[in-house]
């Protein structure tokens, strides 16, 4: 049998359970490993009920057993993965820039520890497994020597508010979002998990390093905010919901094109800061985003796959109109209360009805109708939100630098690298629209993200080489970035 380097991909055939076909070699590599459940995830919240109660080391050594399964399995893939593609070397580069590490899970619902048995919680088998990212991090941290005070998770589930507010009052005490997510809020236990993830990786944790994945947790539960700029020593939870009340956490980057939103605001530890703001950037630097969704099925959108924990998880529930932290109307969600329940304003159907937002109810016309409008549904939200990293990017030094020193500063208004019109983009693209030149520089992309909704982006390119992919050439490629 032929060693599989010295197979002729391009021209094997397959027999798969759609035929015969050639093996697809375009697009992002792909690397798996099959587990055994059992030895896994499976039988944790037992495990950890016991670990809650009575203590139990016996139970939390099963635990830490699994987990370690879970990241010798990792390895086999996330290895493999980084032997052929090299993607490791890529990660640390931006991590030694200053980006952090930034791990969303899906915790659509939080309550995987139930806060009164401190068993297996109704949210245990729609969210993310606690005990899977607690893998990925050791992995990241002993494989790539990305420290865990590198590293952060974020999360813009919408129900977190109600379940903490409705946790604080059954039980006495404030629970903050953070401290949900971290399933601990002093010696009350209930929520998602991550403090027996940060107890893990302690754990796990080599006696020679310095950084201490437990240094946060007082921070989650006493709410305090650092920006990942400022967060130095801790690995911090974000709770990506929050830019109402401190605007500044947010920033607004236009989505050309966009299918259902020409404009998302996202928070800035996942979008970095202004780029025309050194302080802003220092503070929000941005982040490599590790993804980590959970598979299943949905009412609306079939296979979720792992496109809806970001295209639908990152917009954030509380996020006012105007950047008025004392507005209950929120750009995303619905009802204009204090803690929305649901992020209606997201189109999730093709047709959505156009809502009261005193009353709540749907809005009918002079006919007595309903006003329906209608949208690109949720594939159009979650390719708006998935397309504006790139956006972010596009929009920043790199279009402006191609305006400025070729074009005058003809859509930014000015030369000066400090002076810009928060409008050149929008500029940009209504001349092109009119058959205008395009300006001197191109975007390399990975396949299949050069389009929006079938159109072509201006100034981006597909590539699969991955030395291309996510730069800057300008002038003909006499300068890349």
């Amino acid at each position: 049998m032929k060693d599989f380097s010295e197979l002729d991909l391009e021209n094997l055939i397959v027999d798969a359970p759609i035929g015969k076909k050639k093996i697809d070699l375009e697009g992002s590599p792909v690397s798996g490993v099959r587990m055994e459940v059992s030895k896994a995830y499976a039988g944790i919240p037992v495990l950890l009920q016991k670990v809650i109660d009575q203590k139990d080391q016996n139970a939390w050594q099963e635990i830490t057993k699994k987990i370690d399964y879970i990241y010798s399995n990792l390895d086999f893939s996330l290895g493999n993965l980084d032997n052929e593609t090299g993607f490791g070397k890529e990660v640390q580069l931006q991590i030694k820039h200053g980006k952090r590490l930034l791990f969303k899970p899906n915790i659509v619902a939080p309550l995987v520890i139930d806060p009164t048995t401190h068993g297996e919680g109704s949210a245990a088998i729609i969210a993310t497994e606690w005990s899977l990212i607690a893998a990925l991090m050791r992995w990241f941290h002993d494989k790539l020597n990305i420290h865990y005070n590198q590293m952060a998770l974020g999360e813009a589930s919408t129900s977190t508010f109600l379940v903490a507010e409705l946790i604080g009052k059954t039980f006495g005490q404030t629970m903050t979002t953070e401290a949900l997510f971290e399933g601990r809020s002093f010696d009350l236990y209930g929520g998602w998990g991550f403090y027996f993830v940060r107890k893990y990786l302690a754990d796990r944790h080599p006696s020679s390093h310095q950084d201490d994945p437990m240094k946060g947790f007082e921070d989650s539960v006493a709410g305090n905010y650092l920006p990942p700029g400022q967060a130095k020593d801790g690995l911090m939870v974000y709770d990506l919901n929050k830019i109402h009340n401190d605007p500044s956490r947010g920033r607004t980057v236009t989505v050309p094109d966009g299918a259902n939103f020409k404009e998302i605001t996202l928070h800035k530890a996942i979008i970095g800061g202004d780029p025309d703001d050194a302080e802003d950037l220092q503070n929000y630097p941005g982040c490599v985003l590790v993804n980590v969704p959970k598979h299943k099925i949905h009412a609306q959108d079939l296979l979720t796959n792992a496109i809806k924990n970001l295209g639908i998880g990152l917009y954030p529930t509380l996020c006012a109109f105007e950047s008025d932290k004392n507005a209950e109307t929120w750009k995303y969600s619905y009802p204009a209360q204090t803690f929305p329940t649901y992020k209606g304003k997201l189109p999730h159907c093709p047709w959505m009805l156009k809502i009261d937002e005193k009353t709540n109810l749907p809005v009918k016309d002079k006919n007595g109708e309903y006003i329906a409008i209608k949208t690109a549904g949720m594939p159009g939200t979650q390719s708006d939100v998935m397309m504006m990293p790139v956006f972010g990017r596009f929009t920043g030094k790199a279009f402006q630098y191609a305006d400025k020193a070729f074009n005058s500063g003809g859509y930014t208004g000015s030369r000066d690298e400090g002076a810009t019109d928060p409008n050149a983009l929008s500029k940009y693209y209504a001349a092109l629209s009119k058959g205008v030149k395009p300006l001197q520089f191109t975007f390399y992309v990975p396949v299949d993200f050069g389009k929006l909704n079938n159109h072509p982006i201006p100034n981006v390119e597909e590539t699969a080489d991955p030395q291309k992919i996510f730069t800057a050439h300008f002038n003909g490629g006499q300068e890349v970035w």
